[in-house]
Order: C-alpha cells, then sequence, then structure tokens
C-alpha cells in the first residue's frame, strides 16, 4: 500500500529537465501515510507564495486522505475493511471508494501487476 501510496501522491520536479527551472521550482517534503511526500511546483507565472501555497493545499489534501486511507490508522477506512469485511458490511467514504474503483481500473489495465490487495503480503516481509 505504501508503495501504492507514493505513486499516486509522490509528485516530484527535477531541475536537472532544463537548467533554468531551477529559478522557478519550488519542493518541499513531508512524512505522510508512511512514507516521504515530494511536491514541486515549476511555473514561471507563479510567485513564491503563490507556488508554496499550492504546495501546502496539495499536503492539506493528503493529510485528509490519509485520515481515511492509511491502513496505519485504527480508525481509517482501509483498516476497518482489513479488520472487519470479513465479519460485517464496512461503510466507506466516497473518496475511499473512488481511490478502489480507481485501483481495480488500473489492476484490469496492469494485467494483475498493480495490486492494492498485496497488503498482507508486505506486512510478511515486515
Amino acid at each position: 500500500m505504501k508503495k501504492v501510496v507514493s505513486l499516486i501522491v509522490f509528485i516530484s520536479i527535477t531541475a536537472a529537465l532544463n537548467g533554468c527551472l531551477n529559478n522557478y521550482v519550488v519542493t518541499r517534503t513531508q512524512f505522510l501515510m508512511g512514507t516521504m511526500v515530494k511536491i514541486g511546483v515549476a511555473d514561471a507565472d507563479m510567485s513564491k507564495a503563490e507556488k508554496l501555497s499550492a504546495i501546502n493545499k496539495a499536503f492539506a489534501r493528503i493529510k485528509e486522505i490519509e485520515g481515511f486511507m492509511f491502513s496505519c490508522s485504527a480508525g481509517s477506512d482501509v483498516s476497518r475493511v482489513n479488520n472487519f469485511a470479513d465479519v460485517r458490511p464496512i461503510e466507506v467514504s466516497r473518496d475511499t471508494m473512488k481511490v478502489i474503483k480507481r485501483a481495480d481500473e488500473v489492476y484490469n489495465i496492469s494485467g494483475g501487476a498493480f495490486d492494492i490487495t498485496v497488503g498482507p503480503l508486505v506486512e510478511l516481509w515486515g
């Protein structure tokens, strides 16, 4: 799940693409959902304050998602599904349902290479 979240959330722009971007790129990194998340904004028409505002909004959304999608959080939708779905139906948020539906689409497109149900196997690895 960590790799999936990292893939979905990880937004990074490297200055190596073009030396002149160095003047326009603003990046910030935070530890969220059990991994490092780096967000970068590169836009010649945005001020540094606007870029930071956009980054802060993105981190706020990720923190919101973390509340219901992070499997290590006891009250999250994902944790409740993992712990009780075999016992009774579990109601999840609209956002969680969107992520699950999209993950199923990507599972089918990738021929099963992308699989959000790999969590128990990952836990065995430690």
